[in-house]
């Protein structure tokens, strides 16, 4: 698994990275079952340096599965902590929907054997 995580308009400080890596090693757990092509590309950073009040950090998670699968949440915020937060909730939530509609193709292949297997 290759993990990539960039800074935009901001310097990516220790406690930025470890605040990075501590919230989404969960995702790098989950991310197992698919294997060595996994790829996470994360960005963090202010959207331009001239805004200084309201959402003006941003986190950004961009994750290639294997055949050809991508997942991409992208959070805004008013300090970039919460931002990332955000993004990996919304991450894990596509995770687990991916993993569900898997999951969902696998148990319609059975039934479908089953039926065969019934009428012969």
């Amino acid at each position: 698994m290759l993990f990539n995580i960039k800074a935009t308009n901001v310097k990516l400080s220790e406690g930025i990275l470890t605040h990075v890596e501590n919230k989404l090693a969960p995702l790098g757990t989950k991310l197992k079952r698919f294997g060595d092509g996994v790829k996470i590309d994360v960005e963090v950073g202010l959207e331009s340096r001239h805004h200084k009040k309201g959402d003006v950090y941003r986190a950004e998670i961009n994750i290639s599965l294997p055949p050809k699968k991508r997942i991409r949440a992208v959070s805004k915020g008013e300090d970039l902590y919460s931002a990332v937060i955000e993004v990996k909730k919304d991450a894990d939530r596509q995770l687990r929907d991916h993993k569900e509609k898997l999951q969902a193709k696998v148990r319609a292949g059975s039934r479908e054997a089953k039926q065969k297997a019934v009428r012969s």
